[in-house]
């Protein structure tokens, strides 16, 4: 989305996490939270800081994703929308607890293959990432399809503090897939210069660009394959909600 079509105030902010652990502490700091169920989908509208705020929880998934962000604008008509929560780290400069803001979003788990007979084996690293554009015709096929976050909302998350770690914009890889095997972590480095990978954001950024909302994307690293020993941790959920507030004061 252009930053000309960026909104001259932010009065309201859809903000969504795929679980719990990435939802739990930022209704507990609403006032006035009132709950409801969409679709299966739960929603908690509050205040915070003198803004509407709608806590949406997508559950796992692109599809997920997608659904619920529809049914959060529909409902709620934010000003614009933040995608937030954990992701597993790609990229070999950035630790647990490293917060990565997805300037960039690719979707790796929209790939084309080459021709080969019975018996050719299989050759996932030959593998490139596609994408149709069903809005533009199914025959239109787009190199290497890639997203974006709003710039302005880049800009602004980059200029919060956080304390807990580093602060990066990079890529962020979606898809439906638990990537953890080293070799193909690396080619998606090196392909597609993946700084980090979950299962939500691209989906939730396709569709809120369709509705013309500024988006943002802000991931942290809650377990790296990169460094041995940096396993899944809960408690990084929660240190991203405080930093995605923090980026909402700014607002």
């Amino acid at each position: 989305m252009s930053n000309s079509n960026f909104p001259s105030s932010i009065k309201s902010i859809l903000i969504f996490g795929a679980m719990n652990v990435e939802t739990e502490w930022m209704i507990s700091k609403l006032s006035d939270v009132k709950r409801k169920e969409i679709g299966g989908y739960p929603f908690c509208e509050g205040t915070f800081n003198g803004k509407k705020i709608i806590v949406g929880r997508t559950f796992t998934g692109m599809e997920n994703s997608a659904a619920a962000t529809a049914i959060g604008i529909l409902n709620f008509s934010p000003d614009c929308i933040i995608s937030q929560g954990t992701a597993g780290g790609h990229d070999p400069l950035l630790h647990k607890k490293d917060i990565v803001i997805g300037e960039r979003l690719v979707n790796i788990s929209s790939f084309k293959t080459n021709r080969y007979g019975k018996d050719e084996g299989i050759h996932p690293t030959e593998w490139e990432i596609k994408d149709w554009d069903p809005f533009e015709g199914d025959e239109k096929e787009k190199e290497v399809p890639c997203l974006y976050s709003s710039s302005t909302l880049v800009e602004l998350a980059m200029k919060t503090e956080y304390r807990n770690g580093k602060l990066a914009k990079g890529t962020i890889s979606s898809s439906n897939n638990w990537n953890m095997e080293m070799d193909r972590i690396n080619h998606l480095v090196e392909t597609y210069g993946s700084t980090c990978e979950e299962m939500e954001s691209y989906a939730a950024t396709q569709i809120a660009n369709r509705f013309n909302v500024p988006v943002l994307t802000v991931r942290i690293i809650s377990n790296s394959e990169q460094h041995p020993g940096e396993e899944y941790e809960r408690t990084t959920g929660l240190l991203c909600q405080e930093f995605v507030l923090d980026v909402v004061e700014k607002l």
